[in-house]
């Protein structure tokens, strides 16, 4: 999965760049997969370098469990409220953060169901449920009555197109008078429509007399 890369770590080791060892299997924490191994070699070099907290989490997350890591191991938990344990899971590098429990290493789900894990997603989940539940059912009684929808309106080939969409108003009821002024709107701009299209014929009717007159 890594050709090389544990090969190139050891000859960093050997020839005393330490930092290279670490840049390289860090760079492949930051954009791989969630890997055991790696984890385990990571750890082990941060160990060797006394930076005990952050090797305490990889050791951690690799699943392996030997005496030399578990002081390690100890301190970077104690770092983390057994309380909360979503303090402990967003501490992990994202290709590491399962909602899968069963996903993770044998020592490390049985730790994360002892502090309560699978029960704080289980609790997130319900919340969003709810408050998505609620902002619906807010949505529902505010919009009901004013709701526009859009339905494909088919017409016919005398209009020269296959279909349109056309707005209804399915909850909207219309008065009397509202239906009257409708009507009466409707034939005053066909009136003015109509007015302007007399007044265009007869002004061009004019100008073709005028332009008759002057051949």
């Amino acid at each position: 999965m890594r050709p090389g890369l544990y090969e190139r770590v050891d000859t960093a080791v050997q020839r005393g760049q330490v930092w290279r060892a670490k840049e390289l299997l860090r760079g492949n924490i930051g954009s791989g997969s969630y890997d055991s191994l790696l984890y385990e070699r990571y750890g082990q070099l941060l160990l060797d370098l006394g930076e005990a907290h952050e090797a305490g989490k990889y050791l951690f997350l690799s699943g392996r469990r030997c005496p030399e890591f578990d002081e390690a191991i100890k301190v970077y938990l104690s770092r983390h409220p057994e309380d909360r344990p979503e303090v402990l899971y967003y501490s992990f590098p994202s290709a590491a953060r399962f909602r899968q429990i069963a996903r993770y290493p044998l020592a490390v789900r049985r730790v994360l169901e002892e502090r309560g894990l699978p029960q704080y997603f289980a609790q997130l989940e319900q919340g969003r449920s709810e408050r998505a539940k609620r902002k619906f059912e807010r949505m529902g009684g505010r919009t009901d009555r004013a709701r526009l929808r859009w339905e494909y309106a088919p017409l016919s080939a005398q209009h020269g197109c296959l279909g349109t969409w056309a707005p209804y108003e399915p909850h909207l009821q219309h008065t009397p008078a509202q239906r009257a002024f409708r009507i009466l709107l409707q034939g005053f701009l066909s009136a003015v429509l109509l007015l302007l299209l007399a007044s265009t014929v007869v002004g061009v009717v004019v100008i073709v007399r005028w332009i008759v007159s002057l051949i």
